[in-house]
């Protein structure tokens, strides 16, 4: 079925060279769901084996130390940069973590376009079991606030529950506004946006969870 399909078509682009990698993964995407090949894709690339697949290892009976599930939209997915998933913060940060000596980290990117916190929470019910990652991180804010979302407090909760009840420690992300992201613009929120920044930061300090805000550093680095 789709499993199978999907296993070829990770075959084919594994034994691409890699300018032709992003050609084929459009192709194969079209013919089978994006989400759902660009998830096996990097499940596969990292050695996690997708279920159903020949040879499928078990889930492990306690969370893995080493691995870090992300989650958000499409800024954490890649856009807008050119290429595959690997242009990512997450694919960045496994890669700095492993020039930090921690060259067993695998940082899973788990994002989805237009991904809202009560998407992301029925994706962790699907995907934590299996995978068992001792982190996971969520970078949510800006898709509830263009979907006019009125639970993003409880689904902050209902995440939060989700990643406990797994064994997993939860990061929040203070996702920079569109504008920040995209490069154009300044930093400051658009007012109706930043009413979902306040609950983000209310919920995280009431609840103990950590709370990374990343501005600072895009500040630093915009040209």
């Amino acid at each position: 079925g789709d499993t199978a399909k999907i296993l070829e078509a990770i075959h084919r682009l594994e034994r691409a060279s890699a300018p032709a990698q992003f050609e084929m993964a459009q192709s194969h995407a079209a013919a089978i769901g994006d989400r759902l090949f660009d998830l096996a894709f990097q499940l596969r690339a990292r050695g996690v084996e997708v279920p159903s697949a020949p040879g499928a290892r078990a889930a492990p009976a306690t969370p893995d130390p080493e691995l870090v599930a992300i989650y958000g939209g499409s800024s954490t997915r890649g856009y807008p940069f050119p290429g595959t998933w690997r242009a990512s913060y997450p694919a960045v940060l496994e890669a700095l973590l492993h020039a930090r000596g921690l060259g067993a980290a695998r940082v899973l990117n788990l994002a989805f376009d237009s991904a809202v916190v009560a998407d992301i929470v029925t994706a962790m019910e699907r995907d934590l079991p299996r995978l068992r990652p001792a982190r996971v991180v969520i970078d949510a804010v800006c898709n509830d606030w263009l979907s006019r979302s009125r639970d993003y407090r409880a689904n902050l909760g209902r995440a939060l529950a989700v990643a406990r009840a797994h064994g997993a420690t939860l990061t929040l992300v203070k996702e920079p506004m569109l504008l920040a992201v995209y490069g154009r613009g300044d930093f400051r929120f658009n007012a109706n946006e930043g009413a979902n920044y306040a609950v983000l930061t209310s919920f995280a300090s009431e609840n103990g969870v950590e709370l990374v805000d990343p501005a600072p550093s895009r500040r630093g680095c915009r040209s």
